[in-house]
Formats: structure tokens, C-alpha cells, sequence
């Protein structure tokens, strides 16, 4: 993707990581690496490296994934499922024997 390079939509990756509420880590390492599939375009600019405004937008809505469950919230519908088949779930001692 060519992002063009005009000075009034291009931030700092400071700016970047002000605007997003990241560190300015994250940032590089969206630009490096990426995330979940999906890089942070970036222009290097006399040394200095900098993110378009557009690709900060199309960086954010691409690939929106869905909310993830922690794994406490997996554990009690695990457990209602069980509790609704009648399956006790108590939790074992280390140590003692079922």
C-alpha cells in the first residue's frame, strides 16, 4: 500500500502512541512486527520515522476482532454447563485422592 507523504498528515511516533494511549514501544513494534496479522504502515523522512494519518485509521479498523474471554469467565460457563448436566465441580486438595 502507498501511503503519500504530506507533512500535515504525518505524526511522530510519539504523537502516535499519545493519540492511540500506547507506549511508544508498541508503536515501534506495530510498525516492525506487526499485530495479529496487521503492520502499521510507516515513511522514514530524514531519518525519522513517521505514520500517516490514513494508516493509523485503516490500521485500527482492519481486522477487528471480537472481545476475547479471559479465562476466568471460560471456567464458570464451563462450570454451569457442568452443573446444569448435574457434574459436581469441586475443586480437589493436592494431596487427597477423588
Amino acid at each position: 500500500m502507498a501511503i503519500e507523504s504530506r507533512r500535515e498528515s504525518r505524526l511522530s511516533i510519539q504523537e502516535v502512541s499519545n493519540l492511540l494511549g500506547v507506549h511508544c514501544s508498541t508503536v515501534e513494534r506495530w510498525i516492525r512486527s506487526g499485530v495479529r496479522g496487521r503492520v502499521l504502515p510507516s515513511v522514514l523522512v530524514g531519518g525519522r520515522r513517521y505514520v500517516q494519518r490514513e494508516a493509523i485509521e485503516l490500521f485500527e479498523n482492519q481486522g477487528k476482532l471480537p472481545e476475547t474471554t479471559t479465562d476466568a469467565k471460560r471456567l464458570q460457563k464451563a462450570q454451569n454447563e457442568l452443573a446444569e448436566l448435574g457434574v459436581g465441580t469441586q475443586r480437589i486438595k493436592k494431596g487427597e485422592r477423588a
